[in-house]
C-alpha cells in the first residue's frame, strides 16, 4: 500500500472513532458540527485560493495531489457531513 493511503486510512480509524467519543461526553453537538462543517468549508476555500501555508503543509501528508487543488479537505468536510447524517 502507498504511505499516503495508509496515513489516509489511519486518520479514518481516528478520526470517526474521536467524533463518536467526544459526541457520547457532550463535548461535541450538532450546532458545534455544524458550525466546524462550516469554518472548514471556509477554511478549504482559502487554502485553494491564498495557500495558507502550514494548514496546506499538513493537508499534504493526507491529501490526493489532485484533490489538493481542486477541493482541499474534502474528505475531512464529507466524513464530519457523513457522521452527521
Amino acid at each position: 500500500m502507498h504511505a499516503l493511503e495508509l496515513r489516509r486510512q489511519i486518520i479514518h480509524l481516528l478520526y470517526g472513532p474521536l467524533l463518536i467519543v467526544l459526541f457520547d461526553r457532550g463535548i461535541l453537538n450538532l450546532t458545534l458540527i455544524f458550525i466546524l462543517i462550516v469554518i472548514g468549508s471556509g477554511t478549504s476555500y482559502l487554502i485553494k485560493h491564498r495557500r495558507l501555508n502550514m494548514l496546506h503543509r499538513c493537508l499534504t501528508w493526507f491529501e490526493r495531489p489532485h484533490q489538493l487543488e481542486h477541493f482541499p479537505a474534502r474528505g475531512l468536510l464529507f466524513f464530519t457531513i457523513g457522521a452527521v447524517l
